[in-house]
């Protein structure tokens, strides 16, 4: 649970630092291990569809903002002229 806390905590401070969101990278192994135990141990159908859905938006609105507010993530800038 504290992996999944400082792994939110420094996305969110990576937004607008570079190194925190390569920090960020190194917790992404805790989400994948921990997601699916603990969707794993609930019971219910409703619930467990109700939790995909919350984590597949959530998903997407981490890609959202992504998009909209660091437009060149992965670090490539085009080349321009300097006219």
């Amino acid at each position: 649970v504290y992996l999944v806390i400082i792994s939110m905590c420094l996305d969110i401070i990576g937004l607008t630092n570079t190194i925190m969101s390569r920090i960020s990278g190194y917790f992404y192994i805790s989400w994948m291990v921990l997601l699916p135990l603990a969707v794993n141990y609930i019971r219910k159908a409703d619930k467990k569809l109700f939790i995909y859905s919350c984590l597949a938006i959530s998903f997407f609105l981490q890609f959202l903002v992504i998009m909209i507010y660091r437009p060149q993530w992965n670090g490539v800038v085009p080349y321009t002229w300097y006219f």
